[in-house]
């Protein structure tokens, strides 16, 4: 497997990263609800703009924004090699409303018992 280079996830970002469809993803959600995101630089795949190279290993959280363009800002300047969002429900900040469910269901590992050895 091949990673992504950092000019191709300059251009993801750039083009494929659409955050009206991220705001539709959280209409949903508490109209006060603050979503925190998570990016991850280099972790995995060592990949990382130099400048960053201290944070390469870690969580970066994201939550000192004021518009979801904002985010997209943090990503065009961090090229993770992945990014996420907190599942909590947060007012202010701080205080948890929820908690959105979710699954992750991978078909190699469902399907594993009915696969030939």
């Amino acid at each position: 497997m091949t990673y992504a280079t950092l000019a191709e996830r300059k251009e993801f970002y750039q083009k494929e990263c659409d955050v009206r469809k991220v705001k539709q993803w959280f209409e949903a959600w508490p109209q006060e609800a603050q979503i925190k995101f998570a990016v991850i630089i280099g972790r995995h795949t060592h990949v990382f703009p130099r400048e960053y190279a201290k944070d390469a290993s870690t969580t970066i959280m994201v939550d000192n924004y004021k518009a979801l363009d904002d985010v997209k800002s943090y990503l065009l300047a961090f090229l993770p090699e992945g990014a996420y969002y907190d599942k909590n429900i947060y007012t202010n900040k701080t205080r948890i409303l929820g908690q959105e469910l979710t699954f992750d269901l991978d078909p190699e590992n469902s399907l594993a018992p009915f696969m030939e050895p």
